[in-house]
């Protein structure tokens, strides 16, 4: 799992305000392999490890259509979209 945990001083609250107070924040790093070569991806600053993790499986997924795309598969959603 590519999530890490970090400690602010000042931390900010789900508005994007400042607490004032300490805490906890997840950064999400990923490195991805495209076309041969390694592509690093970095998010810092979630509030919940829950947002993090469904950010880090958004970015994942994303980057799995786009690279079936460049080798000429189909997607799911072109497929079900060409039945109709």
């Amino acid at each position: 799992m590519s999530i890490k945990k970090r400690i602010v001083k000042n931390k900010r609250r789900a508005n994007g305000m400042p607490s004032g107070k300490t805490g906890v924040v997840y950064d999400v790093f990923l490195k991805l392999k495209d076309e041969g070569k390694f592509r690093s991806y970095c998010k810092r600053g979630f509030l919940t490890e829950t947002e993090a993790l469904k950010h880090e499986l958004g970015m994942k997924s994303e980057f799995i259509e786009r690279a079936k795309k460049k080798d000429g598969y189909q997607c799911l959603d072109e497929y079900l979209g060409a039945t109709e």
